[in-house]
């Protein structure tokens, strides 16, 4: 026997164990004669472990562990953990260089292990809280965890990740514009050369740019949303034992590669759980996705990757290989052929054993890193049926954490699977003569006993060690655990807990994580025209128009006719809002204090306790008048409960552009020019060419809004325009320039199409048309007249026309050129 036992010292060896055999999870046998067959090495849950009377360190090593998902500073004793699936987690500076005459600093940050088998790619990247947005390797912008979007610290951040080494071939982010590591350019280690290879590494370089005005004077904290798409269980140990850096370093010869065939296919079956939308949906039962720390021993690694994969690593000397047992349902097939033990085959006498009702377990808190959360710990809860409970049972709950699984769906089953084989807490022991040797750890076997009134009941294998005695008969000593097909079974369970569904109070949950949606909006910047611009809040931009005259029916009351914004916000359900907000945010000038708008509900679309009516929308319209003319802007808009102090998350738009409330036909205060004598305001009009010769032709005609301009009183208006074509000498022409102001002291009189007033502004020019004419023109048209208005005028509209007799010119520069007109109001 002594082959045997050579061949398990150097397998326990290569794992890491100590003893004078492989006492593997505590469990084994060194005594002459005997030889551990086969046994649960690892993966067993935290319940069932405890049931056999094994524990599991959280550390191994004399080194104490960081921590595998944070940023770690430089130092001598870091270690680089391997990591598999979808993580959030910083990196391990290694190294850091300053650059641009001091003004930029490059950082090295080692993010994990790199296997040959790996596919890497990134999710995003985070500085903070804040996402960073990137075009190519630059930062354009970052995002708050209020979805705000700023642009302050676009270009001064720089950022490519690589896996594998530092070639350009290398880089896994950006996927475009791949650049070696080392170099002189944009993020990358000018100190680096090709002979700094980072090979088997997965790291980033990191730039940024000194700007204390905007937080930017250290690195602060990176998080990497980055996955590794080696995330299938049985493959993932298979990676991690045969590797010879991060590994066990076992070869493919010590590997029973059946099992962990079998282990794939049951971790590959699709499963049903539901979504935060409360969705049906489908994934794989099982799958990886975390870190294993290299301040761990090898054996706490394959625990944790076997835990979360739902199987136990066992080894069985029979081969002389490892292999594992995927910890579910025994099929029909293999209830039925199971082996049978009986007083045929037992030789000793049973020996049974159970947990004592003060320490079953009938709940359960699991630990994991939610990727909902960014892998933060989120807890998982179950309980035992009360029905189930024995008599008296006292409460007792099992705590225990999955380092390699971070969905709340995977979680649940594999921590209700572990309580309920905690509830069969019988372990029986006996010992089998030699037909026990055809039996393996983690077969599902019959047992028949009269003494315990028993026949063909289930049991499964956890433990068979061989012995011989002096006069060469073979026995096995069993060791096995209560099985029952009703601990297995796929929960549905929810990904993650909807929003809004711990009912703590509705007008503080709901209210809070109320996710607001916004319409398309509206925006009329020209009154007298045709069309209002219909634009998207997502993006800002103009995505289609509607006649003016569906904004007048459309709104009713809310459009009076002039310049005007309309936000269309959608209430959500179970929702107590009495307050609507809209801030304004001036793009154009950055530095502008942003304006704030803020309206309560109409008596129409309120409720009894004066609340937005949930499942309506509210039309929350603005005068365009508040807005500066010509500027780019966002706007922040949110609903708030001023009773609770509750407010709805934050819905940012995108940026409308300058062009959308460029208003052509509305004069504002920011319009007037202070001058000498009073208030100056120019229309320049440009140039008027292509006019057909000798007719009457309309040059402009412009309704302005003039409410709140004090239009009132003495004012000149002047106009002014250059004659082009061109004539022989002696040619006889003519040309005219008319302008006429009409006016409405009333704006809703014009609005409802009432009488105007006209005051005419006479011509300039020389000829008669159609008559007789001038030899040459006027280098200069001129009128000029001024108007009492006893009264505010509200609404003006200004026409300006001329005729051109001009006999030789071409069509395309007949007309007038550098046409304008002023409006002086006198205050002296």
């Amino acid at each position: 026997m002594a082959v045997f036992t050579a061949i398990g010292a150097v397998i326990a060896g290569a794992l890491g164990l100590t003893g004078t055999f492989a006492t593997i999870a505590g469990i084994g046998l060194s005594f002459a004669g005997t030889l551990v067959a086969g046994v649960v090495a690892a993966g067993l849950g935290a319940a069932t472990a405890k049931l056999f009377g094994l524990t599991e360190s959280k550390m191994g090593g004399a080194s104490r562990d960081p921590g595998v998902k944070i940023q770690l500073p430089p130092a001598t004793d870091n270690k680089v953990p391997r990591y598999y699936g979808r993580n959030f987690t910083g990196g391990i500076i290694t190294d850091a260089e300053i650059k641009n005459k001091n003004k930029t600093m490059a950082y090295c940050l080692v993010i994990s292990e790199y296997g040959d088998s790996d596919t890497w790619t990134i999710n995003n990247i985070y500085r903070g809280d804040a996402r960073l947005n990137f075009s190519g390797e630059v930062v354009q912008s970052v995002t708050d965890p209020n979805s705000t979007a700023s642009n302050k610290v676009a270009g001064k951040l720089r950022c490519r990740v690589y896996a594998g080494g530092s070639a350009s071939t290398n880089q896994i982010f950006p996927t475009t514009g791949k650049v070696n590591a080392y170099g002189t350019g944009s993020c990358q280690f000018n100190n680096w050369s090709a002979s700094n290879t980072m090979e088997d590494l997965v790291f980033a370089v990191f730039e940024i740019d000194y700007e204390p005005e905007e937080g930017l004077t250290g690195l602060g904290a990176i998080t990497f949303d980055i996955n590794n798409a080696l995330n299938e269980p049985s493959n993932v140990l298979l990676d991690y034992l045969q590797n010879e850096r991060y590994g066990a370093g076992l070869s493919a010869s010590d590997i029973d590669t059946a099992s962990f065939n079998d282990w794939y296919t049951f971790a590959q079956q699709p499963v049903d759980y539901i979504d935060q939308a409360n969705a049906t949906l489908s994934h794989v039962r099982y799958q990886i996705d975390g870190a294993l720390s290299m301040f761990d021993d090898t054996k706490t690694n394959i625990n944790k990757i076997c835990q979360s994969g739902g199987a136990f690593f066992t080894y069985n000397s029979k081969q002389g290989k490892f292999g594992v047992v995927p910890n579910r349902a025994a099929t029909p097939a293999e209830q039925a052929n199971a082996f049978v033990f009986s007083n045929d085959n037992i030789l000793s006498a049973i020996n049974i054993s159970s947990t004592e009702l003060f320490n079953l377990y009938n709940e359960v808190e699991v630990e994991y890193p939610s990727v909902k959360q960014k892998d933060q710990t989120d807890v998982y809860y179950a309980t035992v049926d009360p029905s189930l409970r024995n008599p008296n049972e006292p409460d007792n709950k099992l705590e225990y954490r999955l380092d390699m699984c971070n969905d709340r769906a995977r979680v649940s089953n594999l921590a209700n699977v572990d309580l309920n084989q905690n509830r069969l807490n019988t372990i029986v022991e006996f010992t089998a003569d030699f037909s026990a040797m055809q039996c393996d750890v983690g077969d599902v076997v019959k047992l028949t006993s009269a003494l315990y009134g028993w026949t063909e009941k289930l049991f499964r294998i956890m433990r068979l060690v061989e012995s011989e005695d002096s006069e060469g008969i073979l026995t096995v000593k069993v060791l096995m655990l209560e099985y029952d097909d009703d601990v297995y079974g796929d929960l549905l369970t929810q990904e993650d807990l909807p929003v809004a569904n711990t009912r703590i109070t509705n007008w503080w949950v709901e209210n809070s994580n109320a996710v607001l949606t916004i319409g398309n909006v509206i925006i009329v910047n020209d009154p007298a025209a045709a069309n209002a611009n219909i634009h998207s809040p997502v993006t800002g931009s103009v995505i289609s128009t509607t006649p003016l005259a569906n904004v007048k029916a459309d709104f009713g009351s809310l459009y009076t006719g002039g310049t005007f914004i309309n936000v269309p916000i959608d209430i959500p359900a179970n929702t107590t809002f009495n307050t609507a907000k809209i801030v304004a945010i001036n793009e154009t000038a950055t530095t502008n204090v942003p304006t704030t708008f803020v309206q309560a509900p109409r008596t129409a679309e309120g409720n009894a306790n004066s609340w937005f009516e949930p499942g309506t929308v509210f039309n929350f319209p603005i005068d365009a008048f508040d807005f500066s003319q010509d500027t780019a802007f966002r706007m922040k808009i949110s609903l708030e409960d001023d009773v609770s102090g509750s407010a709805s998350r934050v819905y940012t738009t995108g940026i409308f552009q300058a062009n959308a409330i460029k208003r052509a036909n509305v004069i504002t205060s920011t319009d007037l020019a202070p001058y000498a004598t009073g208030l100056f305001y120019v229309q320049d009009y440009g140039d008027f060419l292509g006019l057909t010769a000798n007719t009457f032709t309309e040059l402009s005609n412009v309704t302005y809004d003039m409410r709140g301009k004090n239009m009132q009183g003495d004012v000149v208006f002047r106009t002014f325009a250059s004659p082009s074509g061109s004539f022989n000498n002696g040619d006889i022409w003519a040309v005219r320039y008319y302008i006429s102001v009409l006016f409405w002291y009333s704006y809703s009189n014009w609005f409802a199409g009432g009488t105007r007033n006209v005051a005419w502004i006479d011509y300039d020019g020389c000829g008669e048309p159609g008559l007789s004419g001038c030899i040459e023109p006027t280098a200069l048209l001129y009128a000029s007249k001024a108007i009492n208005f006893p009264q505010e005028v509200e609404v003006m509209q200004v026409i300006i026309s001329g005729y051109n007799g001009t006999p030789l010119t071409s069509p395309q520069s007949r007309g007038f050129r550098n046409v304008y007109y002023e409006a002086l109001k006198l205050t002296q």
